[in-house]
């Protein structure tokens, strides 16, 4: 995969988690867009570096931080944003 798809890949989940953050899209409509195991599927097939399959595949529990651990939720979003601001600049 070219370093500009997995640009794309990153922004757009940044963008998602942000939104997610702030209340403006539901876990479910994030699993629409990219945070599931079909878009992870496909992704996958383009062989993008192993940190960004890793840290969709990590979105793709929100759901499941969220309904059973609602307490870290909100750290866990900041995590994520944090990781993949730190794997843009490595681009």
């Amino acid at each position: 995969m070219e370093k500009s798809e997995e640009k794309q890949i990153l922004i757009k989940t940044l963008g998602l988690l942000y939104a997610l953050k702030n209340k403006a899209i539901t876990i479910d409509e994030s699993e629409q867009y990219l945070f599931c195991p079909r878009e992870i599927k496909k992704i996958t097939a383009k062989k993008p570096r192993k940190n960004i399959i890793e840290l969709l595949e990590c979105c793709c529990e929100l759901e499941d931080i969220k309904s059973l651990l609602p307490e870290i939720y909100e750290t866990k979003l900041d995590e994520f944003i944090l990781t993949v601001i730190k794997e843009l600049e490595t681009i």
